[in-house]
């Protein structure tokens, strides 16, 4: 085909490939100005997202500090994709006289055989040029095996280059934003996840789910006397206990890609006005949200294709002593069709769960001269050594002072930072107060040993010498989320004692506590044996 003809078809292809930030529509320039189709020095840009839900907003083919609001909303919402995702950009051949309905799989078709195709990865900002192009349509075609884990391959779409910017102007340097969508049907985030988390701090939680309104709702229609029909879609959270839901503190927003969100409105039961119903069962724990008719109408007549619903809880005092220093929370999606169909529900796998990490302190017991690992000492914590020594401890829901023991406990590989890394082991003398308030102000905390390990079996069981002073422990002015304190213990007996130790001070009534009561009875009975011969004298 002769340039003329290549011109004509560049001025009347709409592009409709699901390509930029949701299906790119081009509207090519309809007046007599044609674009200069003796450059061949064009270049397409490709910006690589990562999305949770499918986009419906045509692209521009602009670069990004030009693009419309609605399109930098819509890149926001999502997130940049990593290096080394690949794409293949084909050119299609100049004889192929493309239409408006012409698909990818026609152009692949009806390639131009002396143009070699290009097959580029992402950078470490998600982007590729492809430089040094002719006029022309290309296909993009993006590589299945480098598509990150978790997410859908983006659609093979036809490229005009050039793209009009409008009836007067064509843009020789194309920028597209294909997009990854996630393949789960529900996400949950922790909006802050590298936050340090203690007992009475708020955790706010994201849901980010999908939602297909032409399954939930049915239109009315007169021609057939078919009435509207509502399917139904429940989300639910069983929270973790160590979590209190905050009442009142759900929002939900209906998911319009490049455009703006459908606020929901919220109640806790049924009634006109209502979208979602939020309800929460404190036993067992349960929160749930519900979409109402109402609601299912609301997102389908914003063309939504999400639901984002964020919500708060406080930590509770039951985390102190969990023994574990973070709180997992996952999610379910529960749906079915106006048809009255039942979906399969979709649960978050417990590796997406997402965490909030808490402040800890882990105890590391060992024996002061083999280094052994000693189970079954019991320890309460203060925030002030003088606290420690009034016996005014840290306390759980209850009210009663938070005790740990350290025991046997198993670590798994996503807690080890060993090099190389090892499957699961299992370690003794560990225990752990999580849940601390460290602050600028607080970073030292107190512990009581109130129960000395001991070893062996009865009659031959011995007790280790008990640490009566409070044991200090200092996160420091850094406030990592984790510290380690070993504390050492040691046997009356063993010659490594610290002198300050050798006193019978143990956890219970040990055999040498009645050697040293025997020893001031028998000194006592001596002094008044000789007073008593004095006297007779």
């Amino acid at each position: 085909m002769k340039k003329g003809k290549i011109l004509k078809k560049i001025s009347a292809l709409f592009l409709t490939a699901a390509l930029a930030l949701a299906p790119m529509t081009s509207a090519l320039a309809t007046n007599n100005f044609l674009p200069d189709y003796t450059k061949d020095d064009c270049s397409i840009t490709v910006h690589k997202y990562l999305s949770n839900v499918e986009p419906t907003i045509a692209g521009s083919g602009l670069a990004p500090a030009d693009l419309s609001a609605a399109e930098q909303a819509a890149l926001t919402a999502a997130t940049a994709a990593g290096k080394d995702i690949q794409f293949t950009l084909s050119k299609v051949d100049s004889d192929y006289e493309l239409k408006d309905d012409t698909t990818v799989a026609q152009a692949l078709s009806n390639l131009d055989s002396s143009f070699t195709p290009v097959t580029k990865p992402t950078d470490d900002n998600g982007e590729i040029v492809f430089n040094n192009l002719p006029v022309g349509y290309y296909v993009l075609q993006e590589i299945a095996a480098t598509v990150p884990a978790g997410y859908e391959k983006s659609p093979d779409v036809i490229i005009a280059v050039p793209y009009a910017v409008d009836d007067n102007a064509w843009n020789y340097n194309v920028h597209v934003y294909p997009k990854n969508v996630t393949d789960k049907e529900l996400i949950k985030e922790n909006v802050t996840p590298g936050k340090g988390y203690a007992v009475d701090d708020t955790v706010e939680w994201k849901f980010s789910s999908k939602v297909n309104t032409s399954e939930l709702y049915t239109a009315e229609d007169t021609a057939t006397s078919t009435p509207e029909a509502f399917g139904s879609y429940k989300i639910t959270d069983t929270l973790d206990s160590r979590l209190d839901y905050t009442a009142g503190s759900s929002t939900v927003e209906g998911v319009v890609s490049g455009g703006t969100n459908v606020t929901m409105n919220v109640g806790t039961a049924a009634a006109s006005g209502i979208d979602v119903i939020c309800t929460y069962n404190s036993t067992p724990r349960v929160l749930t949200w519900t979409l109402t008719d109402e609601g299912i109408k609301k997102l389908a007549a914003a063309n939504a294709t999400g639901l984002e619903i964020t919500f708060e809880t406080t930590i509770n005092n039951s985390a102190y002593g969990a023994g574990s220093n973070e709180i997992k929370n996952g999610g379910k999606l529960e749906w079915e069709n106006s048809e009255g169909t039942t979906q399969t529900p979709y649960e978050i796998d417990e590796k997406d769960k997402p965490v909030a990490k808490l402040y800890n302190l882990i105890i590391d017991k060992v024996d002061g001269t083999s280094g052994a690992k000693l189970n079954g000492a019991r320890f309460k914590i203060a925030l002030t050594a003088e606290d420690a020594k009034d016996g005014i401890f840290l306390t759980d829901e209850n009210g009663d002072d938070v005790i740990v023991t350290t025991a046997k406990h198993i670590i798994t590989p996503e807690d080890l930072t060993v090099i190389p890394p090892v499957d699961e082991v299992s370690v003794n003398g560990w225990a752990m107060f999580a849940g601390l308030q460290v602050t600028g102000t607080q970073t030292k905390f107190y512990l009581a040993e109130i129960t000395a390990p001991t070893v062996g079996t009865a009659p031959n069981e011995k007790e280790y010498v008990r640490n009566m002073d409070p044991i200090e422990v200092d996160f420091g002015a850094t406030t990592t989320l984790s510290k380690t304190a070993t504390i050492n213990n040691f046997l009356p007996e063993d010659p490594n004692i610290p002198s300050k130790w050798k006193l019978p001070l143990t956890g219970g009534t040990g055999t040498v506590l009645f050697y040293v009561i025997g020893t001031i009875i028998m000194l006592g009975c001596a002094v008044a044996f000789v007073k008593s011969r004095k006297a007779k004298a």
